[in-house]
């Protein structure tokens, strides 16, 4: 074993820290999880070649594999006990091809690294991402919903092509052209099928971007959402509000944005019944697009880490049937006021989903949750692990209760979660995505997210 790591030393190139070296902690410290797993080693590639040299010795080791960007999933995927972590960070590659309209990122690239360079290079022009700026690349394997989802599409429905490396170290290039059933597959199950090292992204015009956050007292959430709920048919209009506990106490922290080609004062007079709701910060109209994507991370980087955290999520359909939707808004209300007190850091949300998303059919890519009209999470964060039992217990009931509701689908945003089967996140998808992962990653190498394996697949697989 120490003779082979040796020779892997050599072979690799890229940065590798084994648990007694300096740097291990550091890589191997998330903000946010359930779980908290010490890998065997943490190696840094800086290309593909390099990705397919570090999953050969896993494999050679007998090491199980996790990859890590951002590290933002609660699921706690990002690293894998006595395993290899294949951390992308130092993948930060960017370029822009001019005449196709894209920007090519390495996997390393957070969302603030990409909206800075297209920024520089071409001005009011950005890829759809999300809107923490210092989330990842994994983001985009799962869909990937951002502020210009409801008027251009998720993520994965502006990607142009991606590089994969497979588990057997083939590099290849994924797109409608080349590799097509895999160009499927990775636009929604990407994860599940290899190592992605670099996106080619659509880019877009932010120059009609207005939009901001906005704080309201808890009291104002029914009124906020039936608001919105008015608004819903308006494609160029994205939403997300947060139930939150705060030091100030619990509060409705909303994202708002508008795309439309409406003067500004025509945006301020459609929003402007929100300014009757006694807003406690109102900060529409305040930023540009590059500044909007930015305003989320003072929230992350103001809390304590690390953090628990057990996320789910549910959706809505059929939001013209007005009574139904304000039941759920007092169902969804009546959980939250029930989140154990226990539970300092609280969050559950509310996004206005559709427009462009649902354009898309659902056979079209992996991802299933086409006909979602709303998303809502449950997003429980806490400190102490002597909890953990108790916060799990009562997400899965409350995740449960609210499935129940009439308007509620049991699909989810895979993005949120990963506690639960794949067919609530595949559906009439899971069969296909299955086919192709028993053919590119037979052996279930990349493991550390859902499981889209066959019942007979992951039978054949040892340990499974």
């Amino acid at each position: 074993m120490e003779a082979s790591l040796e020779a892997f030393k050599r072979r690799f190139g890229g940065r590798i820290v084994l648990p007694a070296e300096a740097g291990y902690e550091k890589a191997t410290k998330l903000d946010i999880s359930l779980e908290s797993a010490r890998p065997a080693m943490v190696v840094w590639p800086r290309n593909p070649e390099e990705v397919a040299e570090a999953l050969r010795y896993a494999q050679e080791a007998g090491l199980p594999i996790s990859v890590r960007s951002g590290g933002h999933a609660a699921s706690g995927q990002a690293l894998v006990d006595k395993g290899m972590t294949i951390h992308v960070g130092d993948m930060k590659g960017l370029s822009i091809n001019r005449e196709r309209g894209t920007v090519r990122a390495q996997a390393g690239c957070l969302f603030s690294d990409i909206d800075k360079f297209t920024h520089a290079e071409l001005g009011s022009k950005a890829a759809v991402l999300g809107f923490a700026d210092t989330v990842g690349s994994g983001y985009a394997l799962y869909g990937g919903f951002g502020s210009m989802s409801r008027k251009h599409g998720l993520c994965i429905d502006n990607l142009v092509s991606v590089e994969l490396v497979t588990a057997d170290g083939r590099i290849l290039n994924v797109s409608e052209t080349e590799n097509p059933d895999l160009w499927w597959a990775v636009r929604g199950g990407g994860a599940t099928l290899g190592i992605v090292t670099a996106f080619e992204h659509r880019l877009f015009d932010v120059s009609t971007f207005y939009g901001g956050s906005i704080i309201l007292p808890e009291n104002r959430f029914h009124e906020y959402n039936r608001f919105i709920h008015q608004l819903r048919h308006d494609n160029d209009l994205v939403s997300i509000n947060y139930l939150m506990r705060t030091p100030q106490g619990p509060v409705v922290f909303i994202f708002l944005a508008h795309w439309g080609s409406q003067s500004r004062a025509e945006k301020e007079a459609l929003f402007a019944p929100i300014q009757k709701m006694a807003p406690m910060q109102y900060t529409v109209g305040q930023y540009d697009y590059f500044q909007f994507q930015g305003i989320f991370a003072p929230i992350w980087h103001s809390l304590p880490s690390p953090r628990r955290a057990y996320w789910t999520s549910g959706s809505l359909k059929g939001l013209e049937n007005e009574a139904g939707f304000n039941s759920f808004l007092d169902a969804y209300f009546e959980v939250w006021k029930s989140v154990p007190p226990s539970v300092v850091m609280a969050v559950m949300n509310i996004e206005l989903y559709g427009g462009a998303i649902r354009n898309v059919p659902r056979q079209a890519t992996a991802y299933w949750p086409r006909e979602t009209e709303m998303l809502f999470g449950l997003m429980p964060t806490w400190l102490d692990p002597a909890i953990d039992a108790e916060v799990v217990a009562f997400t899965r009931k409350a995740k449960a209760h609210l499935s129940s509701h009439p308007l509620a689908m049991p699909e989810g945003y895979l993005n949120f979660s990963m506690h639960e089967e794949a067919e609530v996140y595949y559906g009439g998808n899971l069969e296909r995505l299955s086919a192709i992962k028993a053919q590119i990653d037979p052996k279930n190498i990349f493991h550390r997210c859902v499981d889209v394996r066959s019942k007979q697949g992951k039978k054949a697989v040892s340990g499974a």
